[in-house]
């Protein structure tokens, strides 16, 4: 008789087959065009105006430096990671 931990791993290694092979279907799947020129165009104006409208509203021209930094650079990081 096989111990029952024996089966559970073997069932959690199965459990992980089967994840393995629903994230490789979602790989798999392409982004239609169009969505991803809208996202791009949408990056580039928010990188546009994140200066200006920081300028607005800090005071500070190193705070104001930062937030616009750390802004775009984290919008820009989300689209390249997706």
């Amino acid at each position: 008789m096989v111990p029952p931990i024996i089966t559970r791993v073997w069932q959690e290694l199965a459990v992980g087959h089967v994840n393995f092979h629903n994230a490789m279907k979602i790989r798999e799947v392409r982004v239609p065009f169009l969505y991803a020129q809208m996202c791009t165009m949408m990056l580039i104006i928010a990188s546009v105006f994140a200066p200006i409208l920081s300028a607005i509203i800090f005071e500070s021209a190193a705070l104001s430096l930062f937030m616009t930094f750390i802004l775009t650079s984290t919008l820009w990081s989300i689209n390249y990671i997706a």
